[in-house]
């Protein structure tokens, strides 16, 4: 009753305009009835794809990936730290970069997770959920670009790409911090793009601000959102000159948010680019040649139909295999979606700027070594998920205009929609019910185990003493035992100044390479060593390894 309602009442507000058109008001309200129905249509389209990208990103965060990689611990316990106590793991309040493992990380991701893990608990759901929700953001966030760059359809087909997308899903289960860069890359363009059409300085404030807080998710950002921003820009030059006071105001705040990273960069030079002087194509040892050859190698397997539509990045950890990093179907559907877009004058701009989108997040990639020899790189190239999914959502809309038959047209929709369910189908069930046996090695599963093995007994020694054989683990007995993160304060851990400098003692946590040695001097405490070790005593825990089989075990000594 409320619909009929809503139109008599605007025919009534509208009489005179009705009286004198007569046949053309009513086309005219037939129309508008239409574009609202379309509207609702739309609206629950998107709310299906959030629904159906959130299921994906939340379900069963604990068990797929299983473990906890240690990255993953060490961006959890920064966060945890800094809820309860202000300061991160090495004792520094409010830190604008993350010292971590002596790789200095970007923070805002690590300041997302902290009242999740502050409030909800130091749990492995609660550290990765920061990451489910930055994907959910930039599945909303590329509806929104979809609609300001084309129009509806193509938005939410490009949404409903990204939110089953075998690329971006893994990714956002990981806490990771590359998971912060894909939706204030998207909010920069939205807010710019909004700002082009309506002239209003909320906007560009609006994008200065994403643009800003983008240089804090991740590295790769330094360089990506820069370039984004300057091929916004250049495609906007003419607004520029035309409203530079509003682009001055802009400025100011964009480079006040950059400040403190600006003396994170002084104050530590080195530090700061340690991890890319690790991982850069340009050596000094290398020619200059051989530095460019590489990085057009590089640049080529990102783009390669085998890391794009069959295998994918080849790290495990990174992406589950068994699927390249888009579907194959998508393989037909973007240059399909390009011609099509290129076929009309409004679109052109925003099918050649998702194009410079593509290529920024592109060098990032190309100008580091990959972690696998031929295999592209699936994280750092994060923010090159975007234009994939905004061309193949064209594609699939151009359908609708390039074969006029209905029944033709929905065959072919059907099928390569079909297609891809097909694919993503047997892609996710394989990742619930296959990849935790076969990541197990990757996320340190027997790590968490001993971890939570220990809790039980850790109060009643006064030392506890881990082999050194094992990756980080300093890592796991902070995350799993929920260490106190105001007894660290009082002693901090002391570390190398190299790049992942190893830790050897938190507390009475001790890792050690000796622990045989340590129990023949009759010192006490509770001591984890692989099973062959020390084997005269009874174990009073073991832990199995991912075969089944023993793997550590635990045994312990009080003072004489």
């Amino acid at each position: 009753m409320i619909y009929p309602s809503v139109v008599f009442v605007k025919c009534l507000l509208f009489r005179p305009f009705w009286v004198e058109s007569g046949g053309e008001v009513q086309s005219g309200l037939k129309e508008a009835a239409m574009q609202r129905r379309q509207a609702w249509a739309h609206l629950w389209g998107i709310v299906l794809v959030l629904l159906l990208g959130s299921g994906l990103r939340m379900v069963g965060l604990e068990q797929s990936p299983p473990g906890l990689a240690p990255d993953e611990a060490c961006n959890s316990y920064d966060a945890y730290s800094i809820w309860h106590t202000g300061r991160d793991q090495h004792g520094v309040f409010l830190p604008t970069v993350m010292r971590a493992l002596n790789d200095y990380r970007m923070p805002l991701f690590i300041y997302t997770q902290a009242p999740l893990v502050g409030a909800g608990g130091l749990t492995v759901f609660n550290a990765r959920l920061a990451a489910a929700f930055w994907g959910i953001l930039a599945i909303a966030a590329l509806y929104r670009l979809g609609r300001e760059w084309f129009h509806p359809p193509v938005a939410l087909a490009s949404a409903a790409f990204l939110a089953i997308s075998p690329w971006a899903v893994p990714l956002n289960r990981i806490a990771l911090e590359v998971n912060a860069t894909v939706a204030p890359a998207l909010l920069v363009a939205i807010c710019f793009w909004r700002w082009r059409r309506t002239g209003r300085l909320s906007y560009l404030i609006g994008a200065a601000i994403a643009a800003g807080l983008g240089l804090y998710t991740y590295s790769v950002m330094n360089l990506f959102l820069p370039l984004t921003v300057g091929m916004l820009a250049l495609a906007s030059r003419h607004q520029i000159r035309a409203r530079w006071p509003q682009v001055l105001i802009a400025l100011g705040v964009g480079l006040c948010l950059t400040l403190p990273m600006v003396s994170n960069l002084i104050r530590y030079p080195q530090q700061m680019s340690a991890r890319y002087r690790e991982i850069s194509v340009f050596r000094p040892e290398r020619t200059f040649g051989e530095s460019l050859r590489r990085v057009a190698l590089y640049a080529g397997y990102n783009l390669s139909p085998d890391y794009l539509f069959l295998r994918g990045d080849r790290d495990i950890l990174q992406h589950p295999a068994g699927m390249g990093q888009l579907y194959i179907a998508q393989a037909v559907l973007v240059p399909l979606g390009i011609a099509f877009g290129w076929r009309r004058k409004e679109w052109r701009l925003p099918i050649c700027l998702s194009g410079g989108w593509l290529l920024a997040a592109l060098l990032p990639v190309a100008l580091t070594e990959p972690n696998l020899p031929g295999s592209g790189h699936s994280l750092r190239g994060l923010p090159g998920v975007v234009p994939w999914q905004l061309w193949s959502g064209l594609g699939l809309i151009a359908l609708d205009n390039l074969i006029r038959h209905r029944f033709a047209r929905w065959l072919v929709k059907g099928a390569l929609v079909g297609w891809v369910i097909f694919q993503a189908t047997g892609y996710f069930r394989y990742y619930f019910r296959d990849y935790p046996r076969d990541a197990a090695r990757n996320f340190n599963v027997v790590m968490k185990a001993a971890a939570l093995a220990l809790n039980s007994w850790k109060d009643r020694y006064p030392a506890i003493y881990f082999t050194c054989d094992s990756n980080w683990p300093y890592l796991y007995f902070l995350f799993f035992t929920r260490y106190d993160p105001h007894l660290l304060q009082q002693d901090l851990p002391e570390r190398g100044p190299m790049l992942f400098g190893a830790v050897s003692r938190v507390g009475k946590f001790h890792n050690v390479c000796n622990t045989q040695e340590i129990w023949d001097s009759g010192a006490p405490g509770l001591f984890v060593v692989p099973i062959q070790e020390i084997p005269d005593v009874p174990p009073l825990a073991v832990v199995p390894g991912m075969d089944g089989q023993p793997r550590y075990k635990l045994i312990g000594r009080y003072s004489p």
